[in-house]
């Protein structure tokens, strides 16, 4: 069964960032998730979705990164077989108490999730409260421990 996986913006920062190891475990990452039925999930409009655009557009100005930037727009973002695309108007809404434990800057990703069946959050947010990260309804992975497996397979 695929995975869905709903990434926040550490994948972005890793890919485009001055951190070479960091930048070669997302680029593995992301040609992994081209090599098999994986997806990422993206909610249209979101923190990632600006982010995203922001890196691809400020990519321009360095070949490698603007070569890096194709790869990932192409290869993963504009693939239909790589990427699951949400419109925030589609979504039902987080019941309220779990939304008072989200800060409200990664509330995007809670609700991307909740409305994907089968998905999970991967994050390197470390600042979440344990209740949170227990909630019976939410998934989420840490990114070091994934990326160390997920590679690994």
């Amino acid at each position: 069964m695929p995975a869905l996986i709903v990434v926040d913006e550490w994948l972005l920062e890793d890919l485009f960032g001055k951190d070479d190891n960091k930048q070669e475990q997302a680029l593995r990452f992301v040609y992994k998730l081209l090599k098999t039925s994986d997806k990422i999930v993206i909610l249209h409009g979101s923190p990632f979705e600006t982010k995203m655009f922001q890196m691809i557009k400020k990519s321009e100005k360095d070949t490698l990164l603007s070569q890096l930037s194709k790869f990932f727009h192409t290869g993963i973002v504009r693939n239909s077989s790589k990427t699951l695309f949400l419109d925030e108007e589609d979504l039902n809404p987080v019941p309220t108490k779990l939304m008072k434990l989200i800060p409200p800057d990664d509330q995007y990703l809670f609700l991307t999730h909740l409305n994907v069946n089968g998905s999970f959050i991967l994050t390197s947010d470390g600042r979440w409260p344990v209740k949170l990260l227990q909630h019976r309804l939410v998934t989420v992975k840490m990114r070091d421990p994934f990326i160390k497996e997920y590679l690994s397979e």
